[in-house]
């Protein structure tokens, strides 16, 4: 490893001002000019070394990973990709959710000079086929919920990047890529129907994060959540590079439900969140549903007309509980991507909260314009940040120019030659400037109305409007045209939850109308018939989409979206690996399909992340339909619960009485048996958390094996079968519930063991499990899910297989022999005095390709011939 790299901790992180002088004397930028993301990567190594940089939210089991880490990951993708004969300038393709594998592929991308090819997660495969045609892409990195198949296209799976990357050296090598070397081509969605690929230079990225750092400088202390896609250029610079240029930790999840969400706020404690206005807009309902459901509306419309007035420590103090559903310690939302209307903003602001507004697009990298602490105005986007120039164009139209502008489209003269003219590029956006320089965004060029007066109206001006009005969740804005004439035409998403008529409706057009100027005002209007508008992955109305809509009367929006049931049908297909013209709605998920407790746990992860609701697998048993699965999906039905999980087992007071409690209760098994333990030495330098997996052969089996334990290694918890000693149900008479209950407080008392279903309830087992282990627990496991009535071991449920694979840890076989002959099935007092042997295999870490029943099967083999 070079001199200076990972361990000097005495280099300081390099001024941003020295990389500003490097661009002010006119010097060629190469590594050594530090004008690369190459360069900014070893230097935020260098510095933030052991600290957190990133956090990931898998579907069981939260991540860390420091600052180090991610370098030497990304100096393995790098090697990854040039081992597979990639170099400067070969394009690759990133087709996956948010996580730390996405932000090694980006990273080792710019190490490498290969270039990034971002494709939105929710993308359709032909889309994706499309753009690796037109980039000329050699290779895809995508995740296991969107399969891929292509002749021309190699691909590796992220969720198998870790296990690929173990084979690769951590060799730190000089690619030698430059300032000017292209980083990503990034294609837009926008709300056009063909995107346009907007190339994205080193030289583009790192003046965007210099320049941003100057106007919004935050401590290391402070913590980022990532709801936004990493595809997205706002996401990756503001989301992630910015936060990470000042040493702070970012948190990705697996799944962006707002369950999730909320979950991971409070968790993980976050202070600042970089999110799209309509997410402030949908959090904001959220909460004012609850306040009605509360019955407290007109205290809080009281509140808030007080708050108004008090310094924002009070404000804080005011709605406390709102900030504790939020986590407690959420201060700041920066925002962009769209307009964020005023009321929205006062609104969080009245709360406590601080919303930094500001305007940027892809092709700038994305940051024009930003409102920072020292610097702000209601309504604005800010001011042009350091080293940026904004000039207003003809028609009021936006012009920007410098160091982060993009060198233009990926393989498009004609777009390049009509949006470049002088090194200044033409946004198409409309705004103007204050006195003060805060820019001001009237709307789109592109969506501008020319009425019959000739006078220009902006749509976006109409729909801040619109919003306001009762029942309405959303408007679009559009022109259409009657006998030549051009008419102004309002779309109205109306809140499903508010009851309206089409007199309600019409007198919403009136109101609005008189708010509104003469030439603004709303002609013809219509109701949109489905649950949201066609949205870009920024959640942008796609305008076009919708005027098709209101030209043809088909359900464009709908054939777009695809109904919930026809998802369904594409997951069920790609998970039971079927024909989807072969998948009926009679079909059995078991018999038909061929999806075990273990494919259903899967099942229900992804129709979850699909449509953003919770559904408790548990109401999916092996006579489920599909027509019943569809209900299950638009219904969000739950099931009671009948067992809950023993937190109070793992309280540090608990441990210390435990630990009493097992010195004086352990000792007596031990005098009917003479134990032996072999294979001690494969504990000593194993990594914590991990699984002890081990065979079955009476009730003793954990006391035993804990003994047998180093003492480092006994914080232990063990699953136990639910439904034998856990579950209560309501018609139980109440002995058999106080005799349950009492045994299930002995058994997580004394043992720290806990419910695990792998039939019933498998995602909740496997959640509350991957919480522990993130607590540093050890799981001591008995896959035959019973006691063996023979002495001879049972086969192993699949559940270890996924669980192994689910957690990411490394699982030790253990055999146990001779305690049968004590104490078999079903009795629990020692009969017999016996030898009893306590083996500890190799550790094993799983590989996430492998089928989990295979792995079970290998498992029960290694422990069976354990000796």
């Amino acid at each position: 490893m070079r001199e200076g790299g990972i361990g000097q901790k005495t280099r300081s992180f390099v001024a941003w001002s020295e990389l500003n002088s490097h661009r002010s004397t006119g010097k060629k930028a190469t590594m050594s000019t530090k004008l690369t993301i190459a360069h900014y990567i070893n230097t935020l190594a260098e510095r933030y070394e052991d600290r957190t940089a990133i956090y990931f939210k898998s579907a069981f089991r939260t991540f860390s990973y420091s600052y180090r880490q991610i370098y030497e990951r990304s100096l393995r993708l790098a090697n990854y990709l040039s081992q597979k004969g990639f170099k400067n300038g070969d394009r690759i393709l990133v087709w996956s959710y948010n996580g730390q594998e996405y932000a090694s592929i980006l990273l080792g991308c710019a190490l490498s000079g290969v270039v990034a090819v971002p494709i939105d997660f929710g993308s359709k495969a032909g889309f994706v086929a499309r753009i690796a045609e037109k980039v000329g892409a050699k290779h895809l990195f995508n995740s296991k919920r969107r399969p891929f198949q292509s002749q021309k296209l190699s691909h590796t799976y992220v969720e198998d990047l870790d296990f690929e990357l173990l084979k690769v050296p951590i060799v730190q090598t000089d690619f030698g890529v430059c300032d000017s070397d292209i980083y990503e081509i990034v294609y837009t969605s926008g709300t056009t129907s063909e995107p346009k690929g907007v190339v994205i230079t080193n030289e583009n990225i790192v003046s965007n994060i210099m320049h941003s750092n100057q106007v919004m400088p935050i401590g290391e202390h402070h913590t980022f959540l990532s709801v936004l896609p990493m595809s997205h250029m706002f996401e990756q610079v503001a989301g992630f590079f910015f936060p990470l240029s000042h040493g702070c930790t970012v948190t990705y999840l697996n799944s962006r439900k707002s369950s999730t969400i909320i979950e991971a706020l409070q968790d993980r404690r976050i202070t600042r969140m970089v999110v799209v206005p309509i997410f402030l807009q949908t959090l904001r309902e959220n909460i004012l549903r609850e306040v009605r459901t509360r019955g407290k509306e007109q205290l809080f419309s009281r509140m808030m007309s007080m708050a108004s007035h008090l310094p924002k420590p009070i404000r804080r103090l005011v709605f406390h509980k709102i900030h504790q559903k939020l986590g407690g310690k959420l201060e700041v939302f920066i925002t962009g991507g769209s307009s964020l209307e005023t009321d929205l903003e006062t609104w969080w602001t009245i709360l406590g909260f601080d919303v930094f507004q500001g305007y940027g697009l892809t092709e700038a990298s994305p940051v024009v314009t930003l409102n920072a602490p020292s610097h702000r105005k209601h309504g604005s986007v800010g001011r042009c940040l350091p080293h940026q120039e904004i000039k207003i164009g003809p028609e009021s139209e936006i012009w920007i120019r410098g160091s982060n502008i993009t060198p233009g489209y990926y393989d498009n003269p004609e777009e390049n030659q009509e949006c470049f003219e002088d090194g200044w590029y033409k946004t198409g956006d409309i705004g103007e400037f204050d006195e003060d320089g805060f820019l001001y965004i009237r709307g789109r060029k592109r969506n501008m109305i020319k009425s019959a007066s000739g006078l220009n109206v902006y749509p976006e001006d109409i729909e801040a409007v619109l919003n306001k009005m009762p029942a309405v969740k959303d408007s679009c804005v559009v022109a259409t045209e009657e006998r030549g004439d051009v008419r102004i035409h309002a779309v109205l998403l109306m809140d499903k939850s508010q009851e309206w008529s089409t007199e309600a409706t019409r007198a919403v057009i009136e109101s609005a109308n008189q708010r509104l100027h003469p030439h603004q005002q709303v002609q013809q209007y219509s109701i949109w018939a489905h649950e949201d508008f066609p949205r870009t992955n920024t959640l942008k109305i796609k305008r076009d989409l919708v005027i098709d809509e209101i030209q043809h009367g088909e359900s464009v929006a709908g054939l777009i979206s695809a109904g919930s049931g026809e998802r369904i049908l594409d997951l069920l297909a790609d998970l039971a690996k079927v024909d989807v013209r072969t998948i009926k709605p009679d079909s059995n998920l078991v018999t038909d399909l061929g999806l075990d407790s273990i494919g259903r746990i899967e099942l229900a992860v992804m129709l979850e992340e699909e449509f953003d609701i919770d559904i408790d697998e548990g109401v999916m048993t092996p006579q489920t339909t599909v027509s019943e699965l569809r209900e299950i999906a638009t219904a969000q039905q739950k099931e009671v619960l009948y067992y809950g999980f023993p937190r109070w087992a793992v309280t540090r007071p608990v441990r210390v009485l435990r630990a009493l409690l097992q010195a004086f209760i352990f000792r007596p098994p031990s005098l009917f048996s003479r134990t032996t333990v072999k294979g001690r030495e494969n504990l000593n330098e194993i990594e914590v958390p991990v699984i002890f997996m081990a065979n079955h052969l009476s009730h003793y089996d954990p006391i035993y094996i804990s003994r047998a334990i180093p003492r480092h290694l006994r914080k232990l918890a063990i699953p136990t079968v639910a439904e034998l000693i856990y579950e209560v149900k309501p018609e139980y008479s109440w002995r058999k519930k106080i005799t349950i209950r009492f045994g299930r407080f002995v058994a997580s008392l004394l043992m720290n063991a806990y419910p695990f279903s792998q039939e019933r309830h498998p995602k909740k087992s496997f959640a509350y499990t991957g919480q522990l282990m993130d607590r540093g627990w050890n799981i001591l496991f008995f896959p035959e899910g019973k006691l063996t009535a023979t002495g001879e071991m049972n086969h192993f449920k699949p559940g270890i297989g996924l669980l192994a694979q689910a957690m990411r840890v490394p699982v030790v076989p253990v055999r146990v022999d001779g305690l049968y002959l004590i104490a078999d099935y079903p009795h629990w007092f020692p009969r017999r005095f016996a030898r009893v042997r306590i083996t500890f295999g190799k550790a094993t870490y799983v590989d996430e390709k492998a089928d989990p029943e295979r792995v079970a099967s290998e498992f029960e083999n290694v422990i069976r011939y354990l000796s």
